[in-house]
């Protein structure tokens, strides 16, 4: 129960917060580390959507919603990298993301 009521703090967190997420890379990276140790791609997309809806209601001006997304894809594809490479690849495939090439 300790486990769930964490991972449910972390999502409140991010819901409630203001221009201040008030959460860090690495706590993120540990809650997908977390996910993907459960093997729960479904509970880390909840995760991210909440993240990616606080990236775009506090997007830079002149950020389009599509730009926000972009950038919550990115950070969140950073925090699973801090963490491994195969927390990164549990990551990706749970939210469909392929980087761009660069």
């Amino acid at each position: 129960m300790e486990v769930q009521d964490k991972k449910e703090s972390m999502i409140n967190r991010i819901r409630n917060a203001g221009e201040d997420l008030g959460v860090g890379t690495r706590e993120i990276g540990e809650e997908i580390a977390r996910l993907a140790s459960e093997g729960n791609p479904g509970e880390l997309k909840k995760l991210f959507g909440v993240y990616k809806e606080w990236e775009i209601s506090n997007r830079k001006k002149g950020m389009s919603p599509e730009q926000a997304e972009k950038q919550a894809l990115k950070n969140f594809d950073l925090a699973a990298e801090q963490a491994g490479g195969d927390i990164l690849e549990f990551y990706r495939k749970s939210v469909d993301y392929t980087p761009p090439e660069e």
